[in-house]
């Protein structure tokens, strides 16, 4: 039988611990695919977990365990004692949280049966491969529904329970004309799970795929450049360990020392915000009970803030910016973003083409893991898009690398549009407009 979340620190205080939190999760996802005019998954699947931090005679000891019945519970409260016994860490927990808060919200998500998800999903199957003859195949078509509840207690009056969620779309096609083959997958989040709701998703990529049939590579050179905002989007979400506060205090962050310095030209501005409408992660409260705000990192090109959870902050001599997060129960808190986003600016895509009159707009990488180094800030992917001549779309080009420094992008914006778009990472979204920069490097033919 479950033990009550009220009922641990009760029993933790009985036990001698100074103060003791808990937090306590549940990870449901549903998962539904389909391929060749056939479900090819369906499964479900749920992780609970419970970890605890406390105090023991002045030191922090550190638990969890996926059971919830007494006996289990116990033995995690004794293992935190053990862990605290042998630990050096120093508690500071004793402090935390004496403003008592409590809050509760609960977000409610679409759900639909899973049989109507499946005719969905069939049906825009056959409304891509009716798209154009080029169309050969959908390779992949799947809908994802993740829900995360959370809920944080401790001996000190807190008690935080909230959810979030997000319904996602995966698609993969591939076109073929004569002998060229080109393949595109995109992965976004829906509002709607309806048949309507999903369509402009499908067209889109079916749109793009074709358009870059007949692509050769781009001339190898140097100059002006746009970002679309998808390629943008990913490639800053590479970036984001260089303002991890914990990075920083390791020496593996260049931004060390540049706290109120200017590391950017004026137009760029990156805000982090749990509660952006927009984004993925809805967070009232990060995983240490600290209350969510919006974090202006660089503000106007001047670098204003690091990510700090309580630990970073406690040992920079400054307050958190609400990014304690836990990876899982089975992990300590540690430094996340929730939704990054560099903010808007007033110029058209269009316009912005315009302006650039000559030179390419990227509008795919592939490669982040290994063609991104955050510390050094280099930069080296695969890359396809268009060529603009005169203002103008052209020609598509793929199989070309796109190469630079991040440290010298950020200085070389020239214009930053009013488009933007969220990519989600599976631990963290981040939002980009298109981006106008000089001075980039593209190698093709």
């Amino acid at each position: 039988m479950s033990i009550k979340l009220s009922s641990i620190l009760d029993v933790a205080k009985i036990k001698g611990l100074e103060y003791l939190e808990l937090y306590n999760s549940k990870v449901s996802k549903s998962t539904l695919k389909v391929f060749e005019g056939q479900l090819e998954q369906f499964n479900t699947s749920s992780e609970m977990g419970l970890s605890l931090k406390g105090s023991f005679e002045g030191k922090i000891g550190y638990a969890y365990t996926e059971k919830m019945d007494a006996t289990s519970v116990e033995q995690a409260i004794d293992m935190v004692i053990q862990y605290a016994k042998n630990s050096s860490e120093n508690s500071y927990l004793s402090e935390k949280n004496n403003d008592k808060k409590e809050f509760c919200n609960k977000l409610t998500i679409d759900e639909v049966e899973p049989v109507e998800i499946k005719d969905i999903l069939l049906k825009l199957e056959r409304y891509a491969l009716s798209y154009d003859e080029q169309i050969d195949s959908v390779s992949h078509l799947e809908f994802t529904q993740i829900t995360k509840d959370i809920t944080l207690m401790d001996t000190a009056g807190m008690n935080i329970s909230e959810n979030y969620g997000n319904n996602i779309l995966s698609i993969g096609i591939i076109a073929k004309q004569e002998n060229d083959t080109k393949t595109l997958y995109t992965s976004d989040k829906v509002k709607s799970i309806s048949y309507e709701g999903l369509l402009p998703l499908v067209e889109k990529i079916c749109l793009d795929t074709i358009n870059l049939l007949g692509a050769k590579k781009a001339k190898t050179g140097r100059g002006k450049a746009i970002l679309h905002s998808c390629a943008s989007a990913e490639i800053f979400s590479a970036i984001v360990p260089v303002f991890s506060a914990m990075n920083v205090m390791k020496k593996i962050s260049r931004f060390k020392d540049k706290l109120g310095v200017k590391v950017a030209v004026d137009k760029l501005s990156i805000v982090d915000n749990s509660l952006d409408e927009n984004g993925y992660i809805r967070r009232h409260y990060d995983d240490e009970g600290s209350l969510s705000k919006e974090t202006f990192i660089i503000k106007e090109g001047l670098l204003t803030s690091f990510m700090h959870n309580n630990k970073t902050a406690r040992q920079m001599e400054t307050s958190t910016s609400s990014n304690g997060y836990k990876a899982s129960h089975k992990n300590t808190v540690g430094i996340t973003p929730t939704n990054m986003k560099i903010l808007s600016g007033d110029t058209d895509l269009h316009d912005m083409i315009l302006k650039l009159n000559d030179g390419v707009i990227i509008t795919d990488v592939q490669g982040l893991h290994a063609g991104v180094n955050p510390v050094s800030g280099d930069i080296s992917l695969s890359c396809s898009g268009y060529i603009i001549e005169e203002g103008k779309l052209t020609r598509p080009f793929s199989n070309s690398v796109i190469s630079g420094n991040f440290y010298e992008i950020i200085n070389n914006i020239l214009e930053i549009s009013d488009d933007t778009y969220y990519y989600y990472n599976g631990d963290y979204a981040f939002a980009s407009p298109s981006i106008l920069i000089d001075n980039m490097s593209i190698a093709g033919e």
